[in-house]
């Protein structure tokens, strides 16, 4: 400080202030200037996360469609193995009943 008592500051030291201060404001536009791209970098990230979110979510609703598909076609196969099953555990049955009946028919014919 000056000597002076109306003068706070002297020249020289409000001029080393503007330089310290002209030196801050850069260093913080330099460092505002990183945090953007930093940001840009952050959304783009983002952006990919969410993307890969969906496309996530579309493949697990593909999985489930094959499932359900898979599932059907066991549920058809089961199906038609129990028919196939049925006519060949009642075809002997049917089969006998079917020939009673004509050799019944026949005896009563006959008489």
């Amino acid at each position: 400080m000056s000597d002076n008592n109306n003068d706070w500051y002297s020249k020289r030291e409000i001029f080393d202030q503007l330089i310290s201060m002209k030196d801050a404001v850069s260093s913080l536009r330099t460092e505002m200037k990183e945090t953007r791209a930093l940001m840009k970098q952050y959304n783009g990230l983002r952006d990919e996360v969410n993307n890969t979110r969906s496309e996530i979510d579309k493949t697990r609703k593909k999985i489930d469609d094959v499932q359900n598909q898979i599932e059907n076609i066991k549920a058809e196969q089961k199906g038609k193995k129990t028919v196939g099953q049925g006519i060949r555990d009642w075809g002997a049955v049917i089969f006998s009943l079917v020939t009673l009946g004509i050799l019944i028919s026949r005896f009563i014919v006959n008489l």
